[in-house]
């Protein structure tokens, strides 16, 4: 197989993936805390989504029973999961 071929199946996995990844969360209305966010939602409403990712915010940790993703939290990005719920957000 040429290595163009490789590489073209490689790059399609890539995509297939970052599609599925992006068909995960369902978008939520934007939200203020300390500056604009985006805010992503899997399983849960929008509501609960937007008071954990202002709880992660104003407490710089995980709220009771989630993991969350806080390395770049600093940048205004998080992201959280709890048995098959998840949100994350972004700034804007």
């Amino acid at each position: 197989m040429p290595a163009a071929a490789a590489g073209e199946r490689g790059s399609g996995a890539t995509d297939r993936r970052a599609v599925a990844a992006s068909a995960y969360y369902a978008p939520c209305p934007s939200f203020r805390y300390r500056g604009r966010h985006k805010l992503f939602h899997h399983a849960l409403s929008c509501a609960t989504a937007k008071r954990k990712a202002r709880y992660v915010l104003k407490h710089r940790t995980h709220p009771r029973g989630w993991r969350c993703s806080l390395a770049n939290l600093a940048d205004g990005y998080g992201a959280c999961t709890r048995r098959g719920h998840a949100f994350e957000f972004l700034p804007l």
